[in-house]
């Protein structure tokens, strides 16, 4: 509590700046990322963007709740970023179509519920989303005021200090109306941004203050919505509409932070995702332990609420004291057998999904009893068997 009220008194003595947007006016009904719903897209598409893949990755995320100790039932709250160690967050939030403000919340841990937020301690002029470093020390904040969106960096000695004077970052290469979700990587050397006009794009740091436009990653005409980069640089998290339907977190991945981010390794996290309203705007704390992200079913920016997950790592622990099936040869050459005990019945019905050992689904088969994995590389997999009674999980080594 001591941390939140120095965020509070540093709050109130900032005067020269004002942390309040004013949206085209009060008639403008803004959307769920706060973009004025009557502005025109430019409809731009990308020529690198791959269909998206269907096979959905199973990260192991469980228990999502609603942030109930933050949200407003009268105001929308968007854009969350969320501390390495999952115990900070800083989000936007607004009662009507103006007056953006970004708040600051925290919780002493992860097992206790956030404290009342506060605004936040960052001269935001007309603020509509923040990113911080690691260390929090930095930060980049996007704002719009007038249908022009501009980035600012800022940067404070310590958590205890309100962050100092704004410098606006220079976008080379392309005219931007509206932006949000400035994403960087730990060097700060790649930016990733969302246009309404445009979609998911990327740029390159060309000096202190300014970056140059690299190309488009996912289109606006694909249903995008603005999205993360990963504490460790390898993962992008994004909401994407491709059914037209709703709105589902994925990820896009890289084996290294010299390689880009490419469209076609967009992959739906099936366990993050309510299929009854959009899910969109993700965080993730380090290893992908904690996401925070946004929910909503109207489609306007009052209807937004905050939601959290905690990633539980595969466990070979069985939900049943014993295991109905057994595998062979184990370790494997790559080939193996999946068998079942002979106190199961002939008939029973079951899955069998093969998750590598980050969690993501590799293959998914019903009913099958020859496994397949020459293709895949040395190491530790999980088989998760799954039938309408049971569900277990085996390890499986693959020579």
């Amino acid at each position: 509590m001591k941390f939140l009220s120095t965020i509070l008194i540093l709050f109130l003595s900032i005067s020269s700046f004002s942390q309040s947007s004013k949206v085209n006016g009060s008639k403008n009904l803004l959307d769920a990322n706060g973009f004025p719903k009557s502005q025109d897209k430019k409809g731009i598409s990308a020529t690198n963007f791959a269909p998206v893949s269907r096979n959905a990755v199973d990260l192991g995320y469980d228990g999502t709740r609603a942030l109930s100790e933050i949200n407003n039932s009268v105001a929308g709250e968007g854009y969350p970023w969320i501390s390495a160690d999952g115990l900070r967050l800083y989000y936007t939030s607004t009662s009507g179509e103006s007056n953006f403000m970004i708040y600051y919340s925290e919780r002493a841990t992860v097992e206790s519920l956030f404290q009342a937020p506060v605004p936040a301690s960052i001269n935001v002029v007309a603020p509509l989303s923040i990113w911080l470093s690691e260390n929090e020390m930095e930060a980049y904040a996007t704002t719009f005021d007038s249908n022009i969106g501009k980035l600012y960096y800022y940067q404070r000695n310590s958590m205890e200090e309100p962050f100092g004077t704004p410098q606006e970052i220079i976008l080379n290469g392309i005219d931007l109306g509206f932006i949000s979700a400035a994403s960087l990587n730990a060097a700060q050397s790649e930016l990733i941004l969302y246009s309404a006009d445009y979609g998911v794009i990327t740029f390159n740091r060309t000096s202190s203050n300014s970056f140059d436009y690299v190309g488009l990653l996912l289109a606006s005409n694909s249903n995008t919505t603005p999205g993360q980069i990963s504490k460790d640089d390898l993962t992008y998290f994004v909401g994407i509409n491709d059914n037209g339907s709703n709105y589902f977190i994925n990820q896009l991945e890289r084996s290294t932070t010299m390689d880009a981010f490419g469209a076609s390794t967009l992959q739906e996290i099936n366990s993050l995702n309510d299929p009854v309203v959009d899910n969109m705007q993700p965080t993730m704390s380090s290893n992908l332990e904690w996401v925070v992200f946004v929910r909503n079913q109207t489609d306007v920016w009052q209807g937004n609420d905050l939601y959290i997950s905690h990633r539980q790592a595969l466990s070979t622990q069985n939900n049943n004291l014993e295991n109905h099936f057994t595998l062979f040869p184990n370790p494997t050459s790559g080939h193996f057998t999946v068998s079942k005990a002979t106190n199961l019945n002939s008939n029973v019905d079951f899955t069998i999904s093969i998750y590598d050992s980050t969690g993501k689904l590799l293959l998914g088969k019903r009913m099958a009893t020859e496994i397949d994995l020459t293709d895949y590389a040395a190491g530790i997999y999980f088989v998760k068997i799954t039938g309408a009674t049971f569900s277990e999980v085996q390890k499986i080594i693959r020579n």
